[in-house]
């Protein structure tokens, strides 16, 4: 006959071996032998998120601090929701307080250093890692760490070498495998980025981090049919995963089936509704509907949950101008601007926003931004270049577009810009300059890169 301890201890093994249900069964008969015991508690929330039950996950974690105020197990699994969530901000003080509480805990020094990575809070990040590499300097969590580091830099081609790196380490590392993903797809590489996500979800089809990842990766292959598929066999796996059923319904959205996309919000929001991706899909579906004002509502309750979401911040735009709200439209672009920091695929997602809506002014600044942190960024130069040419100075526009080329022999957009500065310096090209030129400043490139955001969700 197990014991409770030894119950715990088999959940655990299982957990880590992807069998939650028979984990969760085994925890449940530990605490009604046990039902004061923090830990059994603590493990079940864990295992409730990984399922999706984030409630019911709360409610678990709740009881273990009840218990044990003390218990650190508690406040990273607390942390874990709420990362879950898009809550990042909330985590890292969860995951500092399991740290105070267990010092040496690399795993949980782990979170807390990817948690303000992710929020580029990157001097106490610094701090975080070091204190890790102090206790295990050949951890591979380590060189993960690094290459987030690396990547926030943008370079992408040191994060990659960190990640393979460490998957060559460990091959059974998902978490680096799931960084690489997101590098690939952040570096136009969908294909590699589908590939990786795809290896993380045979182990864990309950992951949704690892989801949001193929998803973004399918619908720039534009396979919407696979994206689909992808959805309902993780809800399969996790039918009680709230960003299972979003994903789903946006998937459908893009499909435009906005009957299909109903009931998978609805769902969603049974399952969890202050959930920032749940309210941002509830969103798209009030877009799709062309409910308009409400679509407003449900985006500013989207970014009051998760205020660091970029999509939800520019989506929001899109629809203040579809009302003819342009100041409020504006102001929301400026929160989309402030929300990006320092990410440049963000900026420049903001930037291309600004540039489809005619506001040179933002757009420049934008892409002044990327320059100040990636001298050389081809999008941000492009943007600049036909900013000049709508002003009239050919000049500067040819010189950044041949800036480009020298770089990057093929780029459309730049080939397009050198054209328009030739055909402008004539006199009856610089007659026809004075009407706006749009859409030519990001040529095929940039598109790509908007409809890319339009379509992310998790950021989780």
């Amino acid at each position: 006959m197990m014991s409770a301890h030894d119950k715990l201890e088999t959940a655990s093994d299982l957990l880590y071996r992807g069998d939650l249900s028979r984990a969760l069964s085994l925890v449940d008969e530990a605490l009604a032998e046990e039902p004061l015991h923090a830990g059994g508690h603590a493990l079940r929330g864990r295992i409730l998120t990984l399922t999706g039950d984030l409630p019911a996950a709360k409610k678990s974690v709740g009881r273990a601090m009840e218990i044990d105020p003390d218990f650190a197990a508690a406040y990273f699994v607390a942390g874990l929701i709420d990362e879950v969530q898009g809550d990042r901000r909330q985590a890292v003080l969860w995951y500092g307080r399991a740290v105070d509480l267990e010092p040496d805990q690399v795993g949980f020094l782990c979170a807390l250093a990817e948690a303000q990575i992710a929020l580029e809070r990157l001097d106490e990040a610094r701090v975080t890692l070091a204190q890790i590499e102090a206790l295990d300097p050949f951890d591979p969590s380590v060189l993960v760490l690094r290459a987030r580091f690396a990547w926030l830099g943008g370079d992408r081609d040191t994060a990659r070498e960190c990640l393979e790196a460490a998957i060559k380490l460990d091959p059974n590392d998902l978490e680096a495998r799931r960084i690489l993903a997101a590098v690939e797809l952040g570096a136009g590489r969908p294909e590699e980025a589908r590939n990786n996500a795809a290896v993380i979800l045979r182990h864990e089809p309950r992951d949704s981090e690892a989801l949001a990842v193929l998803l973004d990766s399918l619908t720039s292959l534009g396979d919407l049919a696979a994206a689909r598929a992808a959805c309902e066999a993780h809800l399969e796996a996790a039918p009680r995963s709230a960003l299972g059923h979003a994903m789903l319904a946006h998937v459908a959205l893009l499909q435009d089936d906005v009957d299909a996309a109903e009931p998978s919000v609805a769902r969603a929001i049974e399952i969890d509704p202050d959930a920032a991706y749940v309210r941002l899909t509830q969103a798209r579906l009030d877009r799709a509907r062309g409910a308009l004002d409400q679509a407003v509502e449900s985006y500013r309750a989207a970014i009051e949950s998760d205020p660091s979401n970029v999509d939800g911040h520019l989506e929001l735009v899109e629809c203040c101008r579809q009302l003819g709200r342009d100041r409020e439209a504006r102001r929301a672009l400026q929160e989309a601007r402030t929300a990006a920091g320092d990410n440049v695929e963000a900026l420049l997602a903001v930037a291309a926003n600004a540039e489809d809506a005619g506001w040179d002014q933002e757009a420049e600044g934008c892409a002044e931004d990327i320059l100040h942190r990636e001298p050389e960024n081809d999008l941000a130069q492009l943007l600049l270049g036909f900013a000049a040419l709508r002003k009239g100075d050919t000049a500067k526009a040819r010189l950044i577009a041949e800036a480009v080329l020298n770089r990057e022999p093929d780029s459309e957009g730049a080939q397009v810009l050198l054209e328009q500065a030739e055909v402008a310096g004539s006199l009856r090209g610089r007659l026809a300059s004075w009407a706006r030129m749009p859409g030519l400043a990001l040529a095929n490139r940039m598109s790509k890169l908007l409809t890319r955001w339009r379509r992310r969700g998790t950021s989780a």
